[in-house]
């Protein structure tokens, strides 16, 4: 009977904020790697997602917005939501210091893929260099910390741009030997990459300085390794 009990409360009880956070960005990272995506087969870039709605929200919350006219709810509808600078924000709160959790380490390390994966896209690498992502993945990668992992990754993907799309527009913009107009976006993050002081901190890594190298945190798989 206490068992039963136990697990009845275990079913019964919130699930944490941290833990939703998680599962969130585990679906998220999964969604914005699929090809259909990078591909641009479906949906949109990342800075111009709808506003979220849901059959199961309760209109009873917001009665104020019964009584809205109709060009106030055509403005409404309307609404964007910034994914990009969702995903910049939570990575810039671990510019300076490591995950204190586990949950914490997965969860940076989800949306660290995701950035990266919604980087196959040009219209996202648009949006990641006006928004100052190049300068804060090089910020997590002078300080040394746990997020510098994936700030080299991200980067990666930030100036190397999607091979499929530089050898289709490659083969189709060639002029007397020239290529012209190929990825002016990927163009312009490897331009500000150079202008923010990115290859001092790169041909260090390159050099195996280990005083370059960023350090893992405790919590996670390579820092608990470390520590032993």
């Amino acid at each position: 009977i206490e068992k039963k009990n136990e697990i009845d409360a275990t079913a019964t009880a919130p699930t944490s904020p941290v833990v939703l956070k998680l599962h969130a960005s585990e679906v998220l990272s999964t969604i914005l790697q699929h090809e259909d995506y990078s591909m641009q087969r479906c949906g949109v870039k990342l800075s111009c997602l709808p506003k979220y709605t849901c059959a199961f929200d309760d209109l009873d919350e917001k009665p104020a917005a019964i009584s809205k006219s109709s060009k106030n709810d055509v403005e409404e509808k309307d609404e964007k939501v910034d994914g990009m600078e969702v995903l910049l924000q939570s990575i810039a709160v671990y510019r300076k210091a490591d995950p204190q959790t586990e949950v914490e380490c997965e969860f940076l390390e989800n949306t660290f893929d995701a950035l990266a994966a919604t980087l196959l896209r040009e219209d996202n690498v648009e949006n990641f260099v006006e928004y100052q992502g190049i300068e804060l993945m090089l910020r997590c990668l002078r300080e040394k910390v746990h997020s510098g992992g994936g700030a080299l990754k991200v980067l990666n993907f930030a100036v190397s741009g999607s091979a499929r799309s530089v050898s289709e527009e490659a083969a189709t913009n060639i002029t007397d030997g020239n290529i012209k107009g190929v990825n002016d976006a990927y163009k312009k993050a490897c331009e500000t990459f150079i202008q923010a002081g990115g290859l001092k901190v790169i041909f260090p890594l390159f050099m195996v300085r280990k005083g370059a190298i960023p350090c893992p945190a405790l919590c996670s798989e390579a820092g608990s390794n470390l520590a032993k």
